[in-house]
């Protein structure tokens, strides 16, 4: 189901084509060798089968939500792009990020995430979409895209961590 979603529809659009070149491109770069070390370790082999699932969940999740927009296939393409970005920053890599977190407040008594360049850079990666959409732009679109991306995945690790600082500021400052 996902690969018929990536072949017949991600790959039929111009933002979906052009973010796969700049994806595949970093994914070949390290998964033979993650393969060949599965291959030969099952204790490996369990773990990567294990940790692919919330993968898995949120690609399907995001071909859900693209539906609502077939109608425009363009945007409909950049929709599940930010929602597996989102979930893969969320599920992946804010459980280290509050573990820092928890670990630089025990010690240090506070930790500031600020969010700010990370929204600059999802609102310049958008803007830039749209440049490479108006012109046409393939050397743009995988900027774009792979900016997009990047930064919807910095934006969905970094969310629980701030969700966290400004309820445990709220039990020291009651309003």
């Amino acid at each position: 189901m996902l690969r018929e979603f990536r072949d017949e529809f991600v790959m039929k659009t111009f933002a979906g084509e052009n973010f796969m070149k700049a994806f595949n491109t970093f994914y070949y770069s390290w998964s033979p060798y993650v393969a060949r070390a599965e291959y030969e370790n099952p204790a490996l082999r369990n773990f990567i089968k294990a940790s692919i699932y919330p993968l898995l969940f949120s690609l399907e999740l995001s071909r859900q939500a693209a539906k609502p927009f077939s109608a425009f296939p363009e945007f409909a393409v950049l929709v599940p792009g930010l929602v597996a970005s989102l979930l893969i920053g969320l599920f992946y890599i804010s459980p280290l990020i509050i573990l820092v977190f928890v670990i630089f407040r025990w010690r240090r008594g506070d930790l500031n995430v600020r969010s700010l360049y990370i929204m600059a850079a999802l609102t310049m990666g958008l803007t830039l979409f749209a440049l490479a959409e108006v012109f046409a732009s393939p050397a743009l679109m995988i900027l774009a895209s792979s900016m997009v991306v990047l930064s919807a995945i910095a934006l969905g690790a970094i969310m629980p961590t701030k969700i966290l600082s400004l309820w445990l500021s709220r039990g020291r400052n009651p309003a």
